[in-house]
């Protein structure tokens, strides 16, 4: 028996998924089903199922991954179903194609009879978790990451003048090192590249306003920015750089390397130093610190601060 390849949609409403009764005239008539039907010659199964449901609910859907798939053979054909998480984009659901539109939660299940190929899934759907139910999203290649540093890079030029920058490409690389993605025509890269030196402060909430204009001016026209958004500058005991006064905790670093095709400043950790302020019993307190994180996402500034766990402990119970 030729196989028939059949798409359905598990498309959910909260905590509810919608199920479709077929017309009475039809074969297994008045069975519960999900939308969906065939797939045509020279269609993708993603495709096919958009178009069912456009013609059978008048709604345009966005399609995800496989739910399960199973095979089922009737009297009258062999199916091979294909259930595929999908969302609503367009539209409200029509009694186009069928007698009956529902939304059910798994525990409405055993009210309903369903035709014969969707039992397995049915099955599947009952221990299926709330949680688990939620399709990803996919996104492509882009800079997205949590969570993303506000780190505020300060350097002397040639003539002893500060300029410092907002990055949040960057991190430790080492027990001693620090590494950036910034560019050659950044003001700050070229002053890193002559001095040798730079710092790296932590932007804080209560600096947010300044460590945003700072990303958002280029030293390289407006020289004097440091002293525009209100920022003061000493020069370090460790490396030929600034620090901010402002800003309490830093980063002195010597430069170790630059790649300019691609962008990668490295730098030798010399020195951490912080304000006592942000100190309790003589360590760093990020909830005193309060550090800033950039969402990438939604152009954001979030803060943090607060402890939900103990870094390598916690996990231990589970050995």
């Amino acid at each position: 028996m030729t196989v028939t390849e059949v798409v359905a949609a598990l498309i959910w409403e909260g905590d509810r998924f919608m199920i479709c009764q077929r017309p009475a005239h039809k074969t297994r008539g008045l069975l519960w089903e999900f939308v969906g039907g065939k797939v045509e010659p020279g269609e993708t199964k993603e495709q096919a199922l958009i178009r069912e449901c456009r013609e059978e609910l008048a709604v345009t859907v966005s399609v995800g991954d496989v739910f399960m798939d199973v095979v089922h053979e009737y009297p009258d054909l062999l199916v091979h179903l294909t259930l595929f998480h999908a969302s609503i984009a367009v539209g409200e659901p029509q009694k186009i194609e069928h007698n009956d539109i529902r939304w059910i939660t798994t525990a409405e299940i055993p009210n309903y009879p369903f035709c014969p190929a969707d039992e397995e899934i049915l099955c599947r759907l009952r221990s299926f978790s709330k949680e688990a139910k939620h399709m990803r999203v996919n996104f492509g290649p882009k800079p997205i990451c949590y969570p993303q540093p506000v780190f505020i890079l300060a350097a002397y030029d040639e003539k002893g003048v500060p300029n410092a920058m907002n990055a949040a490409w960057g991190g430790i690389s080492d027990d001693e090192e620090i590494s950036f993605c910034i560019s050659a025509g950044h003001k700050t890269t070229k002053d890193i590249l002559v001095r040798k030196a730079f710092t790296v402060s932590m932007a804080d909430v209560a600096h947010l306003i300044p460590c945003d204009y700072v990303g958002i001016v280029s030293g390289n026209e407006v020289p004097d920015k440091l002293e525009k958004c209100g920022f003061h500058t000493e020069p370090s005991a460790f490396v030929d750089a600034p620090l901010i006064q402002e800003l309490p905790m830093a980063l002195e670093c010597k430069l170790k390397s630059y790649d300019p095709a691609s962008c990668r400043l490295v730098g030798e950790i010399v020195n951490v130093c912080a304000d006592e302020f942000v100190l309790t019993d003589g360590k760093i307190d990020p909830a005193k610190l309060r550090p800033i994180t950039f969402d990438p996402v939604n152009n954001a500034y979030l803060v943090l601060g607060e402890k939900v766990g103990n870094a390598f402990q916690d996990g231990l119970e589970l050995q």
